[in-house]
C-alpha cells in the first residue's frame, strides 16, 4: 500500500510526510490542471473533488496502480475574521458529496479574532447530510499567538498537541480504510474521526447560523418571489411573470427562498476569485437550505443577487460586452486547427466534460450552489 499526496507544492507535501513520521511511504504528485493531460488521467471521485476549487491536500491510496482518494485537507493561517472560514467550505462540500473524508485546519484565537462555534455545527451538518466525517483541527499557537513548523512557513507545528491528534486520527483512519477498503461508508466506524465528531458537537455549543445576524441576506416566502423581482429588476412585468411561470416546481414548491445579496463598493463578482462569497453559498446551503446530498434536495431556495452596479446586468458581466474570458482564453472549439500536442487533450477533455472544471472558480461554483441568480437585466435558473 503507498500514499499518493496531491498539492500544488512539495512544500505541503515534506510537511505532511513529516507529520505522518514515515509510518507510511508517499509519493508526491501535483493537482494537474484541468484540461492538461494529467487531469484526464487521474479516477473520476478525484476529478469530482477538484470539481468547485482545488484542495490544499488531497490524500490518495494506490492499490494495483490505481488511485483512490481518501481524505482532503485544507490549512489556513489567516485570522478567522468575518466570513473567511466559509470561504474555503465548497472544497469541503466537494469532498464529502464524493466521500471523501476532510480536515479544515484553522485558527481558533488571534489578534483578537475568535473562532464561531457555528462553524462547527456546519460541518457536522456537511458529515450527517452525506456521511461523511468532515472536521475541524486548530492551527498550532501559543499564547494566541500561530507558530509555524520550523522551516514550513504557513504550515502548523508539528509538535502542537492539535497537530500530534490530527496526525494520529489520519494514522488511524489510514490503518482502518485498509481494513475496511471494501466497504461503503464504514468511515464512520473509525473510532478517531466518532470521538472527532462527538466532541465538535460538544464544542458547537448549540450555536447555529440564524439568517437574522447575517445583514447580507433576506429571507422571503417564495410566493412573494414575484413582486421582489417587480421591485428589483428593470424588465417589464410580462417578462418577470412568464420567468416565474416558468421556474421549475422544484423551485417553486419551496416555501421559503434565500436571497445573498451583497451590497459591495466595487465589483467583486469574479474579482479575488469571488471571495469570501462564493463560499457563502456553499455554507449557506447547509447551514439553512440542504436536507440531502443533491442540490435538489432542499428546503428552501438559495438565490445570488450581486447588487452592485458593475455586476448587476447580466449584459455586462456574462454577455459579449462583460465576462468573455474563457471563450478567448480557454476554448478549444474556436481554433481552426490543432496548435500543438496540448491542444488535443483539452478538445478532449471538453467533449468529455464540456466546461465543468476550466471555467473560472466563481462560475463554477454560481453555477452549482444557485437556484437563481438575480440580476436587473435577467434571471438565470439552475
Amino acid at each position: 500500500m503507498e500514499l499518493v499526496v496531491r498539492t500544488e507544492n512539495e512544500l505541503n507535501f515534506n510537511w505532511f510526510t513529516k507529520g505522518i513520521d514515515k509510518e507510511f511511504p508517499c509519493s508526491f504528485k501535483k493537482i494537474p490542471n484541468p484540461g492538461d493531460p494529467d487531469f484526464l488521467n487521474l479516477p473520476e471521485k478525484l476529478k469530482n473533488i477538484l470539481r468547485l476549487d482545488k484542495p490544499d491536500l488531497i490524500i490518495s491510496k494506490k492499490n494495483q496502480n490505481v488511485e483512490r482518494p481518501i481524505l482532503s485537507i485544507e490549512i489556513t493561517k489567516s485570522k478567522p475574521a468575518s466570513q473567511h472560514v466559509e470561504q474555503r467550505i465548497p472544497r469541503i462540500i466537494a469532498a464529502a458529496e464524493s466521500d471523501v473524508c476532510s480536515i479544515y485546519v484553522c485558527p481558533k484565537k488571534v489578534d483578537g479574532y475568535r473562532f464561531q462555534p457555528k462553524h462547527y455545527d456546519l460541518l457536522n451538518k456537511i458529515s450527517k447530510i452525506n456521511k461523511i466525517p468532515a472536521v475541524f483541527f486548530h492551527y498550532s499557537n501559543n499564547l494566541d499567538v500561530l507558530s509555524d513548523e520550523d522551516g514550513f512557513s504557513g504550515l502548523p507545528k508539528l509538535s502542537h498537541p492539535n497537530m500530534t491528534e490530527m496526525f494520529s486520527l489520519i494514522k488511524d483512519y489510514i490503518n482502518h480504510d485498509e481494513n475496511y477498503k471494501d466497504t461503503y461508508y464504514k468511515v464512520f466506524d473509525c473510532q478517531s474521526f466518532k470521538n472527532k465528531l462527538e466532541q465538535q458537537k460538544i464544542d458547537s455549543n448549540g450555536s447555529i447560523y440564524k439568517v437574522e445576524e447575517l445583514p447580507s441576506c433576506k429571507l422571503i416566502d417564495t410566493i412573494y418571489l414575484n413582486e421582489f423581482l417587480r421591485n428589483h429588476q428593470d424588465v417589464s412585468d410580462n417578462w418577470i411573470n412568464k420567468t416565474i411561470e416558468s421556474l421549475p416546481s422544484r423551485i417553486s414548491d419551496r416555501k421559503e427562498t434565500l436571497i445573498l445579496k451583497p451590497d459591495l463598493k466595487s465589483s467583486r463578482l469574479f474579482a479575488h476569485a469571488a471571495d469570501p462569497y462564493v463560499g457563502m453559498l456553499g455554507s449557506f446551503d447547509y447551514a439553512f437550505c440542504r436536507i440531502g446530498r443533491s442540490v435538489e434536495e432542499r428546503s428552501i431556495n438559495l438565490v445570488f443577487m450581486p447588487l452592485n452596479p458593475e455586476d448587476s446586468y447580466v449584459n455586462k458581466v456574462l454577455g459579449p460586452k462583460g465576462y468573455n474570458k474563457y471563450y478567448r482564453v480557454n476554448c478549444p472549439f474556436k481554433s481552426h486547427q490543432i496548435d500543438d500536442f496540448r491542444s488535443q487533450f483539452k478538445i478532449s477533455h471538453h467533449l468529455q466534460y464540456g466546461c465543468t472544471y476550466t471555467k473560472n472558480k466563481p462560475l463554477r461554483i454560481y453555477g452549482y450552489f444557485c437556484d437563481m441568480m438575480i440580476f436587473k437585466d435577467a434571471a438565470l435558473i439552475f
